[in-house]
């Protein structure tokens, strides 16, 4: 069939498709990019043409939101790929493109093809706004892969592109700067000021009509409810509302899911924690992506119902996988939990050395991370009759934390602390005790059950 025909044969079925309003984005944005590509190899570029390429990158677009909806950001990225060749390079569209290929990029695990994209992006924009939208996804991915260089960069670019933004009226944008925000709050353990960040960046996603950026964000707020000073019972109520409002994303209930799992197991209902964690790892074992390779959370539960063997095999699978994502800063933190779970089986030099692993890897302001590395080498520096550097490392840990709003870590942190000097002292029980009344109040406050009943267990009358 010659060229010519089936170009007008696609575009034909385009138009036929685009009359139906059940039909496929991906469905009517191929036949689309096929007339385009057809009349483009016979040297056809007029204004016909230029029309069918911006009405295939509008449904390449609407696919891949859908794409990530579904937790496939590998589908997504290879649709705005194909987006983006159907556009000239000083067209701008190319520019609202690139940003949001970036980011899919790089939610699918692919970090070098992301930071270039982005930093073309950044270079070619047609506009402040679009320069903006670039700038803000690179900072999202360098918080993520470059975390020797800490937060400071990308809180000024945050506030630097947010004005621009909204003069814009650019409410996706917005969003995209309102989480920039919420990470590095969560990075340094500042879970009230990350929830109310991510809180600004869901009203904006709605304003824009952005279902699957407001998904994404939902769950994030549902993660800081198991960090942050909301008690359980109310994290609990709050992330079962997130799963109803998400019920149309499996990854996004995936997100709620896993937090409810941690949540009913600091209440000490291991059995419906088990049942959540199993129901979440049936949906994100079938999605694949970065998503599924990070199991902190599981991780967590693992720990709470003393089975740090379980923890262990968790956090080991996803070392496999993230091993192969250059620098992502997950990988730090698998590897300090992991040590977590090792030392709590008893194999003090495994532990060791995965401490030493994490402390060459995590960032300086990675409160998180650094704190249970910490934890977990001070203990060790005391079995091993090192008391003074053992006792000033779990003090460092413990006053890291201390500025954050992380209660159930900042308890975790004292009974470190607890343990070593239970180790090196010889007959200080009132600092001890002191160490885990302290942290039980935290837990207290936070209504961990599980870590509650722990720290009791521990006091010495």
């Amino acid at each position: 069939m010659p060229k010519l025909l089936r170009a007008e044969l696609h575009a034909g079925v385009a138009a036929w498709l685009e009359d139906r309003p059940a039909a496929a984005d991906e469905i009517v944005g191929f036949h689309l990019e096929q007339a385009c590509v057809l009349a483009a190899e016979l040297g056809h570029r007029g204004e016909r043409e230029l029309a069918l390429a911006e009405r295939a990158v509008d449904r390449f677009a609407a696919a891949s939101s859908v794409a990530l909806g579904r937790g496939q950001p590998d589908g997504a990225s290879a649709l705005l790929e194909r987006a983006v060749a159907l556009v000239d390079t000083d067209d701008a569209a190319r520019g609202t493109l690139l940003p949001a290929l970036g980011a899919s990029l790089f939610e699918a695990g692919r970090v070098t093809d992301a930071r270039r994209v982005l930093d073309a992006a950044i270079a070619a924009a047609p506009g402040p706004a679009l320069q903006a939208r670039a700038e803000v996804e690179r900072e999202l991915l360098r918080l993520e892969t470059e975390t020797q260089l800490g937060t400071e960069q990308a809180r000024r670019v945050a506030d630097a592109v947010l004005p621009v933004l909204e003069r814009e009226g650019d409410d996706h944008g917005q969003c995209r700067v309102w989480c920039l925000r919420a990470q590095v709050a969560y990075i340094a353990g500042r879970m009230s000021r990350a929830d109310d960040a991510w809180y600004r960046a869901a009203e904006c996603a709605r304003r824009a009509g952005d279902d699957r950026e407001l998904f994404d964000v939902l769950g994030w707020r549902a993660t800081a409810a198991v960090f942050g000073p909301t008690p359980v019972d109310e994290a609990i109520r709050r992330c079962r509302e997130f799963r109803d409002v998400v019920s149309a994303s499996p990854v996004a209930v995936a997100w709620t899911i896993n937090p409810l799992a941690v949540l009913h197991a600091m209440k000490g209902e291991f059995e419906l924690a088990e049942h959540y964690l199993g129901e979440a790892n049936a949906i994100l074992d079938e999605l694949g992506g970065l998503g599924s390779s990070v199991s902190h959370l599981e991780a967590m539960v693992r720990m709470l119902a003393g089975e740090p063997a379980l923890a262990e095999a968790a956090l080991r699978a996803d070392l496999d996988a993230l091993a192969s994502i250059e620098g992502v800063s997950a990988l730090a933190t698998t590897t300090a939990m992991l040590a977590q779970a090792v030392y709590a089986q008893g194999r003090i030099d495994e532990a060791g050395e995965l401490c030493r692993v994490t402390a060459d890897a995590t960032a300086a302001d990675d409160i998180f991370t650094q704190v249970i590395w910490r934890g977990v080498q001070a203990k060790i520096l005391a079995v091993e009759g090192r008391c003074a550097e053992a006792e000033a490392l779990a003090r460092d840990a413990v006053a890291s934390i201390a500025p954050t709003d992380l209660l159930s870590q900042h308890g975790d942190a004292m009974l470190d602390l607890a343990e070593v000097l239970l180790k090196c002292s010889d007959s200080d029980m009132q600092a001890y005790n002191r160490s885990i009344r302290t942290a039980l109040a935290q837990y207290e406050l936070k209504g961990n059950v599980a870590g509650a009943a722990r720290a009791k267990s521990l006091i010495h009358e």
